[in-house]
Parts: structure tokens; C-alpha cells; sequence
């Protein structure tokens, strides 16, 4: 009786550990994509949470003093975080005034075809579009006065702090008290 000797030749263990590098290489790649896409993530919601605290602070002292305290914080202000878990991170606020032009929204709703003929069916006076004109100007002022678009940019230092990322949280402000004042019954 004879016994079989089998063994594993050389170019076998090669192909084998071939294969084993393969899979360790594609597989250390993903992990190293996920880590970076988790660590990228968790930026994004620290950032998102200080905007948010920003902010928040914003509306506080808002309600506290009134809408006069968001008019005087300025058009843009920047600066960077105290924490030392944060160096490198800065902040930048913008404070814009939202012109929504109703005049030029109602001429042009006006002088459609279609609402020609309706006021000329109506019997609408000529003081009729005055009055709405009037209206809408007095409308457009009331809203330039009272509401204002502020943003909120947080950013971060990626790759040595030559580039950075960022999210922006942007929040409409609007002072009820003027707008009660010329819609009464609000």
C-alpha cells in the first residue's frame, strides 16, 4: 500500500495569497472610505448644531429686545470659535434685507390678458389700480422693514487647513408687531 504525498506547490500558495491580497486591499479601502465619510458626517452635524445655536441665540435676543436687535447686528459679521475642540473652525453671520417686488408682481398680474377682461367686467375704476398700487407699495415697504433673511455659515479645515467645508443655515426673520400694525385684526 502506498501513500499518497500531497502537498501544495509553489505556484499554488502564490496564487492563493494573491487572491488574499486582493481582498484585504479592496476591503481595507472600504473601511478607510467609511471612516472618512463618518468622520465627514459627524463634521457636518457639529457644524449644523453650532449654526443652529447661533441662531437660536439670534431669536432669543430678538424676542428679548425686539426686531430692532436683529436690524442692528449688521450686514455680515465673522469670527472663530473659543473652544479649543474647535480651532480652526470659523463662523461668518450675514443679515440681508428681502425685497419682494409686489409692484412690479401686481403690474404684471395686471396687465395679463386675462385680468384686463376681469376688470373690465367688473367695471373697475381707473382709481381701482391706484388703490392697488398704492397698496402694493405700502405692502413692499412694510415687509423691506420687517423681515430679514439671516444666514449662518459654519466652516471646517480639511487637508491641512488649506480647504475648507461648510454648511450654511439660512432663517427668515420677520417682525410681527409691523406687520399687526398695518394688517389690523392679526
Amino acid at each position: 500500500m502506498k501513500l499518497k504525498n500531497r502537498a501544495f506547490t509553489l505556484v499554488e500558495v502564490m496564487i492563493a495569497l494573491m487572491i488574499l491580497s486582493i481582498t484585504l486591499t479592496a476591503l481595507t479601502g472600504g473601511q478607510v472610505m467609511s471612516l472618512n465619510t463618518s468622520q465627514k458626517s459627524r463634521f457636518v452635524t457639529i457644524a449644523t448644531s453650532l449654526a443652529r445655536d447661533m441662531m437660536e441665540d439670534i431669536d432669543i435676543n430678538s424676542s428679548i429686545q425686539g426686531f430692532a436687535y436683529v436690524k442692528e447686528l449688521g450686514e455680515k459679521n465673522e469670527g472663530s470659535f473659543e473652544e479649543e475642540e474647535y480651532k480652526g473652525w470659523k463662523w461668518k453671520r450675514e443679515v440681508k434685507e428681502v425685497n419682494i417686488p409686489i409692484s412690479k408682481i401686481m403690474n404684471t398680474f395686471m396687465s395679463s390678458g386675462d385680468m384686463q377682461q376681469e376688470a373690465e367686467n367688473v367695471g373697475a375704476a381707473q382709481g381701482d389700480q391706484q388703490f392697488l398700487g398704492l397698496m402694493a407699495s405700502n405692502v413692499e415697504r412694510v415687509m423691506k422693514d420687517s423681515l430679514r433673511e439671516v444666514s449662518v455659515t459654519v466652516s471646517w479645515p480639511v487637508k491641512a487647513g488649506t480647504q475648507y467645508s461648510s454648511v450654511v443655515l439660512v432663517y427668515y426673520m420677520v417682525d410681527f408687531n409691523a406687520v399687526r400694525n398695518f394688517v389690523p385684526g392679526l
